[in-house]
């Protein structure tokens, strides 16, 4: 019996490894301006578990000490909580905040709903539009309650991810 699970259970796994995988390469498009291979357009957490992001991303995901003390009376697990993630993993704002971030939403456990969209150098999308919310710099991290923007981090935080990400939250 545990062999039949296993054997039905492994194909399963290879294929949606596999299927994130293929999604994720999608997204990856070389950029003449940065004259390297860049994420672009709606991505997953995932993407950064690829080689070329992964290095930077793990890096700064592990050793960023989350300030829990800040998070202490965060009790903010509301599901109308929205947060767009602009991006471009040519950027050293992003490559020290974004995996900052991440490593603070895993620790709240929020059940928010987050996307990430990645932008050239041009901070444009793929298609060469730029992207809804007057972006100009990144990361950006617009915060929505019921669809309307209450707040934004925008480069790097002007406190801490944590204390910022709590004011605007509490000033809704």
């Amino acid at each position: 019996m545990r062999k039949l699970k296993f054997n039905l259970l492994m194909p399963l796994l290879l294929f949606y490894a596999l299927n994130l995988h293929a999604q994720c390469e999608s997204h990856i498009k070389f950029d003449s301006l940065v004259n390297d291979k860049i994420l672009i357009d709606t991505l997953s957490w995932d993407c950064f578990e690829n080689a070329g992001f992964s290095e930077w991303f793990t890096a700064n995901y592990d050793a960023y000490p989350v300030d829990s003390e800040s998070l202490v009376d965060f009790q903010n697990n509301d599901t109308t909580i929205k947060m767009l993630i602009y991006l471009a993993t040519w950027c050293p704002d992003t490559r020290r905040e974004l995996p900052r971030m991440k490593k603070i939403l895993d620790k709240l456990n929020v059940n928010w709903d987050i996307n990430l969209i990645g932008l050239n150098r041009k901070k444009q999308l793929s298609d060469g539009e730029s992207p809804e919310n007057g972006i100009t710099h990144v990361p950006s991290f617009v915060i929505f309650q019921n669809n309307m923007e209450i707040g934004r981090i925008v480069e790097r935080p002007e406190q801490s991810l944590e204390k910022d990400l709590k004011k605007i939250l509490n000033a809704k």
